[in-house]
């Protein structure tokens, strides 16, 4: 793997619908100093067994996968991803490999975005009036933009999509986070949003993504996860005022 240059970290569970889009979008992706590493969170419909043999077959020395021997959940995969390689990349490119958004176009869009150079927490967000979710699920889409009003009033933003897990991070954000601390399920991604809003807000970029609903059977139940994350956001609103993040 390279040093100081970008991580592509590409979290799956489960994803087998979703292996041969994978495959292709990623084989299309070649950038000097990036390597892509596909971290399985221990899934059981065979997905990481058929990745590992067709990795083996294409033969890439920048395409790395690995599978937890347990299920840590997205926040944990993310977590023990970021402690393994956080001195060895200078960024950290997020993207799910759950078929909601192609690889490719997001890794592109990141790279540009990166290359100018003004900031250093750059998200992918579903709600600019330049993304594309003509093909995602509406009730989802309701929820997540109530869930963005609601942030917005609380934490004093104009962001969009709080919820995104779609973001690109420099090494010099994980240093300033304590996101070990964070939690281990699909409440990481606006956990971590929350605390960077609060407190890098002059470092955060937003960009239009395109995306949709997964092919794959989700885990995420959206009333139960509307409920933990307005929790979770008071929780880090009040945290951040004591000084305890």
């Amino acid at each position: 793997m390279k040093s100081n240059g970008i991580l592509v970290v590409i979290p799956i569970f489960n994803i087998i619908k979703s292996v041969e889009s994978i495959l292709l979008q990623i084989k299309s992706i070649s950038y000097p100093d990036l390597d892509i590493l596909i971290v399985d969170n221990s899934s059981q419909d065979g997905s990481y067994e058929i990745l590992l043999e067709k990795l083996k077959i294409e033969n890439r020395g920048d395409i790395f996968i690995k599978q937890n021997s347990q299920n840590l959940g997205l926040g944990g995969t993310l977590k023990s991803t970021f402690s393994n390689y956080r001195y060895k990349y200078n960024w950290f490119l997020i993207v799910h490999g759950d078929g909601q958004g192609k690889i490719d176009l997001i890794v592109d869009n990141f790279i540009n975005e990166i290359s100018i150079g003004k900031h250093f927490y750059i998200m992918a967000s579903r709600f600019l009036i330049q993304s594309d979710i003509s093909n995602y699920n509406a009730t989802r889409t309701k929820i997540n933009k109530f869930l963005n009003l609601i942030s917005n009033f609380i934490l004093n933003s104009a962001l969009s999509d709080f919820g995104c897990g779609i973001v690109a991070i420099h090494s010099k954000i994980l240093d300033g986070v304590k996101y070990q601390s964070f939690r281990s399920d699909f409440l990481f991604n606006p956990q971590f949003n929350f605390l960077v809003c609060q407190k890098y807000p002059d470092l955060i970029k937003e960009i239009p993504i395109q995306w949709r609903d997964s092919p794959n059977k989700s885990n995420l139940e959206p009333f139960k996860y509307t409920s933990r994350y307005i929790l979770l956001l008071l929780e880090s609103r009040l945290n951040f005022i004591k000084g305890a993040i």
